[in-house]
């Protein structure tokens, strides 16, 4: 396994930005996990890093589950997804599975951490990727199967709300119906996840049922607190007839 860029590669990404430090990083998400498990065959990845025209808008020092220099990792991987897509799209998205986080998630790698979404008039094909943007499966669905969708412009967490676009998406597989997240990558004012729950549903895909978390717990606790005034209710009654 080669342990870093050449001294050649070094010198053009340091020409475009990049530090000693970064350089490592890229090479340690390269090396140590992208190259020895990607199912994508897409040539050389560090001549494909070094072709990118907006790499020095990529260079990032934030981690992303777990992952450092995940944006030029994405970059790469996307853009030969997106070479490689062939026929007609409505729309392409690319969306977490799940909130992004900045703690390895030991416990999901090789499991589905980012999809990238490509919608026709009669399928959504997902390609599912890992938080190193191994390509895990790629799944094609036909819309008939989408039972429905939810859009949301935040989500509560420990209690703090955080405004984030994510969307519901109740699929039939086999069978069995699965809910599948998916939050936007983007900042809420950059974000097209809102186009892609409005075409979803153009296409017939039917709207799900909101569920007000809130209210259902309220009404959870009065139905409780009935229920416990009833049992005292009867309670009392029968002690009542006892004494008589």
């Amino acid at each position: 396994m080669k342990k870093y860029f050449t001294d050649f590669q070094k010198v053009e990404l340091i020409k475009k930005g990049m530090s000693l430090k970064q350089i490592r990083d890229l090479n340690e998400s390269i090396h140590l996990y992208y190259k020895k498990y990607t199912k994508l065959d897409i040539g050389c990845i560090e001549e494909k890093i070094l072709e990118l025209d907006n790499l020095g808008e990529l260079i990032d020092s934030s981690i992303a589950y777990g992952v450092r220099q995940h944006k030029i990792l994405r970059k790469v991987v996307t853009d030969y997804i997106d070479n490689n897509f062939s026929g007609k799209f409505l729309y392409k998205g690319l969306f977490y599975r799940t909130i992004r986080s900045a703690a390895p998630d030991y416990w999901d790698m090789g499991g589905t951490s980012y999809y990238r979404a490509f919608l026709t008039e009669s399928k959504l094909k997902l390609y599912c990727l890992d938080n190193f943007f191994r390509l895990v499966e790629i799944k094609n669905i036909d819309l008939k199967n989408i039972e429905g969708v939810s859009m949301f412009d935040h989500i509560k967490i420990e209690g703090k709300i955080i405004n984030i676009y994510y969307q519901i998406l109740r699929i039939k597989e086999n069978n069995i119906s699965n809910d599948y997240y998916m939050y936007s990558t983007e900042k809420m004012e950059n974000s097209d996840l809102p186009e892609f729950n409005k075409l979803l549903i153009n296409n017939g895909i039917p709207e799900l049922k909101r569920k007000n978390a809130e209210g259902d717990r309220v009404s959870t606790l009065i139905a409780k607190i009935f229920f416990i005034i009833f049992v005292i209710v009867i309670f009392v009654a029968i002690i009542s007839n006892m004494l008589r």
